[in-house]
């Protein structure tokens, strides 16, 4: 199939000028979509793949998808593919896809599909789709639901060796119609996969192949409806994160890590729209990036301060990804080109169409985090010339601290600790920055200069 290039400059225009928030803008992709669910960038071509449901204008119809390549401001669309792309990497320079789909350009070709020389060819023969593929030490893996690898029992995962897929382990399934794995990790020297299964007894959603047998891990999670949707190996912990209830004896909340003996929370995780925690939210995906963890999915706050669908974790504090409103509430991919985060999400943010994949331009991820977990924080005595302005809509602004960014950790009169704030200050007069939820009373305000500012909200 002949490569197809777009550049999309005036499509672009129309979509920023729109715009209302500053912090994200549509990326002026010229393909019709509905879910994006998988960026790679390619780092030695330096060009950045897309993958999800896509197709070209006009549309040629839902069952008509390309795999999207984007190059400094150019558009390609690769392939013509009959159903939903689910993963892409280039791996020792092949670019490879896998999906759902049974033709590539009207050639037979199922779930694994490879470009080379410019046309795409099969690259195995598997039972089933496949979900996810990763790059790990240097060695190529498959996950899905697939129970074979060209003629050969797989169960779920295959690795490439010497041109060609082998099953790794055989990992149980006694129920093939109820067995989907969704990610592949390596963590500690051991390959740990997760999705949603459920076999005797303690294997559910998410084990582990020490090279011997598949064992589960630490007791697997807890629950009836859970599953697993992504891993990512952070600051020597494996986050796990999907759909999973800490009400039910899991150590979080939709996310947590794993150390290789015990479950732990990330800070207080993540929660809904009225601040609680419900089995109904979701983590989509992680990414690491500069020393962050990106969390991507269905949540309104994390680490209990305002933070809707994207987060960032740095093994301390949860930090949200500015104060836009993702309208159905849902980040479902997270990748990054030329440093710039992308995600896919849904079709509007702050009620301006971004058409399911936005960019962010906002300098500075975060304006607002949590209090830092793990870190003693002593208030201090209070600080001359440095004071707190109550302002409205929920703002607040401190006056008096030196040029340059700053936090600032809030505080309610018993000591209790509240929030993280994250703003400048010019000419000793502080940005204003979010406070919403402060009730009536005294509050105290940590600053950088060492000590306490105290200050009183009046609720009128």
């Amino acid at each position: 199939m002949a490569m197809r290039w777009w550049c999309a400059p005036l499509l672009a225009s129309v979509s920023l000028a729109s715009m209302a928030q500053p912090d994200w803008q549509a990326t002026g992709m010229p393909f019709s979509t509905t879910r994006i669910t998988r960026f790679h960038h390619d780092s030695v071509q330096d060009v950045f793949y897309i993958a999800g449901r896509v197709q070209e204008l006009p549309d040629p119809g839902w069952n008509s998808n390309v795999l999207v390549r984007y190059d400094h401001g150019q558009w390609e669309a690769l392939g013509l593919f009959d159903y939903s792309l689910f993963d892409v990497v280039v791996y020792r320079d092949t670019l490879i896809v896998v999906g759902y789909f049974s033709n590539v350009d009207g050639n037979p070709i199922a779930n694994v599909a490879r470009y080379v020389n410019g046309a795409w060819g099969s690259m195995g023969d598997f039972s089933a789709q496949v979900h996810r593929l990763r790059v790990l030490d240097g060695e190529l893996y498959a996950a899905g639901p697939f129970q074979t690898v060209d003629g050969q029992p797989a169960n779920g995962l295959a690795k490439w060796v010497g041109g060609q897929w082998q099953p790794v382990g055989l990992p149980p399934m006694t129920n093939p119609s109820a067995f989907m794995p969704y990610d592949v990790a390596l963590y500690q020297g051991k390959l740990y996969l997760g999705g949603t299964f459920s076999f005797s007894g303690t294997y559910q959603d998410i084990m582990v192949w020490d090279g011997v047998s598949w064992e589960p891990v630490g007791g697997s999670l807890l629950g009836g409806l859970n599953w697993v949707n992504s891993m990512e190996v952070y600051q020597d912990k494996l986050i796990v994160g999907g759909v999973f209830d800490n009400a039910v004896g899991n150590a979080g909340n939709a996310i947590m890590s794993w150390d290789g003996s015990t479950w732990a929370p990330l800070g207080t995780g993540i929660q809904d729209a009225s601040g609680n925690y419900h089995q109904g939210q979701q983590v989509y995906c992680l990414k690491e990036h500069q020393g962050l963890l990106f969390v991507g999915g269905t949540h309104n706050y994390a680490g209990n301060v305002p933070s809707a669908a994207i987060s960032t974790w740095d093994g301390h504090r949860w930090c949200n990804v500015g104060d836009a409103v993702f309208n159905g509430n849902n980040v479902v991919g997270i990748g990054f080109y030329e440093d710039t985060l992308w995600v896919g999400c849904g079709p509007y943010i702050d009620g301006d169409s971004v058409h399911y994949m936005a960019k962010w331009v906002g300098g500075a991820y975060s304006d607002t985090c949590s209090v830092a977990v793990g870190v003693e924080e002593p208030l201090g005595a209070e600080v001359a010339g440095v004071r707190v302005a109550v302002l409205g809509e929920g703002q607040l602004a401190v006056h008096g601290l030196p040029d340059g960014r700053h936090r600032a950790h809030l505080f309610d009169a018993s000591g209790r600790a509240l929030k993280e704030l994250v703003f400048s200050s010019t000419g000793g007069v502080g940005e204003p920055v979010r406070s919403v939820g402060l009730a009536a009373g005294g509050y105290v305000l940590q600053v950088p200069a060492g000590g306490a500012v105290r200050f009183v909200v009046d609720g009128r």
